[in-house]
This record gives structure tokens, sequence and C-alpha cells, in this order.
């Protein structure tokens, strides 16, 4: 495999991760919070299609506890709260707060305005292959197990 090609990957991909924390400092929030706050936009008491704290430790490969020192620090932040479950009071319901739901939308007006710019400086159709490329590497991504060197 080639050497260069893998520095150069790896270098661009940590450069990405780089853009994406300019927005999510501008809100004082991880990339992780803000990508959490966005998934747990539509849970409320009332439905059946709640994501869940241990949906959120699948898609981002994280730990249990890292996960619940998340939603702990955006509970104290006013951003979410816990409730129990009407219908399983084993599960906590993680619901956005008018702070939460308000940070999702000024996330949102940002992204707008900066990935706009982005498909300014970039052209419309390159960023519609670049999109697509970057949906494939993500969908590859996720089939990944942890790189391991044992």
């Amino acid at each position: 495999m080639d050497g260069e090609l893998i520095i150069r990957l790896t270098e661009a991909l940590l450069r990405l991760r780089k853009a994406g924390a300019l927005l999510s400092g501008e809100m004082d929030l991880s990339l992780l919070e803000l990508s959490a706050l966005r998934r747990l936009a539509g849970n409320s008491i009332e439905s059946d299609c709640n994501v869940f704290a241990h949906d959120l430790t699948d898609e981002y490969r994280a730990s249990k506890a890292a996960v619940s020192q998340m939603l702990s620090a955006m509970e104290k932040r006013g951003l979410v709260q816990r409730d129990f479950n009407p219908q399983n009071r084993r599960k906590l319901i993680i619901t956005l707060t008018d702070e939460g739901r308000e940070t999702v939308a000024h996330a949102e007006r940002l992204c707008l305005v900066g990935v706009g710019r982005i498909i300014d400086a970039y052209g419309e159709e390159n960023a519609r292959a670049l999109t697509g490329m970057l949906e494939r590497l993500s969908d590859v991504l996720d089939q990944q197990d942890r790189p391991s060197l044992t």
C-alpha cells in the first residue's frame, strides 16, 4: 500500500475534523455533543421511536461511561433533560430543553452559512461529488473494526 497516500489521507481527514471543530467551537460544544443533540431532537415522552443512550453508544462507538458523561454535562448546561419512560421505567427518555432546541436551530443556521460558503467556493458539482465520496467513506468506516496492532 502507498505510504504517502496513507499519510495524505490521514492528514486530510484530520483537517476535515478541524473544519468541523470550527462550527462546534463557536457553539461551545464538541462535534459529538452537537451530533447527539441533533439525534435527540425528535425524542418525546409520547414517542415510540426515541433515541436512547445505548443508541448513541452504538452509533458513536463510545463507551457507556463516555456517553453518560456527555449527557450529564449537557443536562447540567440545560440542553437536555432525562425522564423515566412511562411504558418502561428502566429506560430514560432524553429530550431537548428549549435551550437545547435553540442550540440545534442555531447550529443549523451556522451550517447553512458555513457549508453554503464551501459550496460556493468549491462549486456545486464538485460538492455533490465530494458528498458522495464522503458518504461512501463513512459507510466503509462504519463497517470497520477499530485498528489494533495486536
